[in-house]
């Protein structure tokens, strides 16, 4: 579903580009400072967004590329109001938000493609079809007709490589001024293989996805059609754990949960059977939490003393999909 709103056709030169950290979120960065060269990239997530705009100048030219809008959503728009604020996405928006109500300058929305595939649907230009494939990989959102149109023109082991490349690598190294040095290569048209110390971030990146494979393979436990798992051994890995957890266990959805002080991540993936999206924003809705993400990938951040009814809830809608087999 495409979506966009605001004003007619507008060119705009962004002052500051807002991005997720991610492979989707990076390229579509890159993109982004392709159509607007000089424009600043800051990496965010939902809960850090309003604290990063707030770092802006007040009437600067924002574009928010991959990021989810936080469950506070009024506080949220309060924020927004001192720029000018262009928006591209593909995750729902926060129950009871209504597109009339975000109040930007221009949105642009599709729930079936990537960020990086938007972006470049609308403000790419020659050269940057790499980058839109590299985004919708790293989200696995690739088989859309875009997509799937600029893939016929590229030799499909080399982008899948490159694209291969730089998830492992942000998986390595998961820090923000990263991912923003990583977004202006890319967009200063230099090619992954060509990026100084890439290829041995990807390497020990790939490494350590083997074991988080073996930690999965030997710690997950099934709990109904649930695949659980809690505490993975390498920070920035607790996706790959769920999701090699659901895969080794053969169930629908998969949890991997980390714990901190007094509070735990929980990270879901599902095989698309339970959306694991609208699960973790009905879940952080009641709880008072912050969740969300797509059908197949959320997340939920929750208080210590909720993560066992969190669980139990999420265990009764994965059982409520098919029978069960395990105890």
């Amino acid at each position: 579903m495409m979506i966009k709103s605001g004003i007619g056709t507008v060119r705009a030169l962004f002052d500051f580009i807002v991005a997720h950290g991610d492979e989707d979120g990076v390229c579509a960065a890159a993109i982004l400072e392709r159509y607007s060269p000089g424009a600043r990239i800051l990496i965010s997530g939902p809960r850090e967004l309003s604290r990063v705009l707030l770092s802006i100048p007040a009437g600067s030219t924002v574009v928010i590329a991959d990021i989810a809008l936080p469950m506070a959503f009024g506080q949220f728009g309060k924020v927004t109001t001192n720029y000018r604020v262009f928006y591209i996405d593909h995750h729902p928006l926060p129950p009871g938000v209504a597109e009339g109500d975000l109040g930007f300058q221009r949105v642009y929305r599709d729930l079936s493609a990537s960020a990086s595939e938007i972006a470049f649907r609308e403000f790419g230009g020659q050269g940057s079809e790499p980058l839109a494939i590299y985004g919708a990989i790293g989200d696995y959102m690739d088989d859309t007709p875009t997509v799937r149109e600029l893939m016929s023109k590229q030799d499909k082991r080399t982008v899948y490589y490159e694209a291969a490349m730089i998830g492992y690598a942000l998986s390595e190294k998961h820090e923000p001024g990263f991912s923003a040095r990583l977004a202006h290569y890319l967009a200063d048209k230099v090619r992954p293989g060509l990026i100084r110390g890439l290829d041995e971030l990807a390497v020990y990146g790939l490494r350590h996805e083997y074991e988080i494979m073996d930690f999965a393979r030997s710690h997950g436990k099934a709990l109904g059609n649930l695949a659980y798992v809690e505490n993975p051994p390498i920070i920035g890995y607790a996706g790959k754990a769920a999701f090699y957890a659901m895969g080794y266990l053969g169930k629908p959805v998969g949890v991997c949960v980390t714990e901190r002080e007094d509070s735990a991540d929980l990270v879901l993936r599902s095989d698309g059977t339970l959306d694991v999206g609208s699960f973790s924003r009905s879940i952080a809705q009641e709880f008072g939490a912050e969740g969300g993400g797509h059908r197949r990938a959320a997340s939920i951040s929750v208080r210590s003393s909720d993560v066992d009814r969190v669980l139990r809830a999420l265990r009764e809608a994965a059982d409520g999909l098919v029978p069960s087999a395990a105890p």
